[in-house]
């Protein structure tokens, strides 16, 4: 896991980072507003940080009155093509290999559906709207938080290649459902950045079926998170 740092707003970027403590091996906590808050592989941090990784440059950062800003190494970007027009990206800080198997313990699952294409001179491109639905899913252990939200995605490239690129923008999440237990450090939040996803259809759809069956079990209702 890469290493994480919490800083203070408008603190000195060069002092030397405040150490976390860690828990059950992989967890970072810390104490925010007066409650613990443990996440998996995800940092948050006020006013400093980096991006995910390599090809993926995506923040949440909270608009509450003491915002914080969800950081991590998002190593998997894989995208499903549905037609000219619509696609869905899945980003997360956990391994294709750990999706794909169900395996969510820990860590951050962010799925964005494209419902239609912005094309230049044919569609009024207006970056306050929306033409993406956004659903972020945070594993914590044993509880588990989901965040809606919509926001405007514009691609890069035609759909259906082996890679695409693209950013999001004014994508923004609220907390929808969470299990017991779970601490909403986030609050109000907006989503953005720039990313390249691989073409994996097959992993999109098996994640899915993993996905939407974990999420179910763990709030005890039928939950979509990710459509088929």
């Amino acid at each position: 896991m890469a290493s994480s740092r919490v800083c203070a707003a408008g603190t000195d970027r060069t002092a030397s980072p405040r150490r976390i403590s860690l828990l059950p091996r992989g967890a970072r906590t810390w104490h925010l507003a007066g409650r613990l808050v443990i996440l998996l592989a995800a940092v948050f941090v006020s006013g400093c940080g980096v991006f995910g990784g390599s090809g993926v440059r995506i923040e949440v950062v909270s608009l509450e009155d003491a915002p914080a800003r969800l950081e991590g190494d998002l190593r998997t970007a894989i995208y499903r093509h549905h037609d000219a027009n619509t696609m869905t990206v899945v980003f997360s800080d956990l391994s294709l290999d750990d999706l794909r198997q169900g395996r969510f313990g820990n860590g951050r699952i962010i799925c964005v559906d494209m419902h239609w294409r912005p094309k230049a001179g044919a569609t009024p491109v207006d970056r306050t709207g929306t033409n993406c639905t956004v659903r972020q899913v945070i594993f914590a252990g044993d509880a588990a938080g989901i965040y809606d939200g919509a926001g405007f995605l514009a691609p890069a490239g035609k759909g259906g290649e082996r890679t695409i690129g693209g950013s999001i923008t004014g994508a923004t999440l609220r907390l929808a459902r969470s299990t017991d237990g779970f601490a909403d450090a986030l609050g109000a939040a907006e989503l953005s950045g720039s990313f390249t996803a691989r073409r994996d259809d097959a992993a999109v759809n098996q994640i899915a079926v993993r996905l939407n069956t974990e999420v179910t079990r763990r709030l005890g209702t039928l939950f979509y998170v990710l459509g088929y």
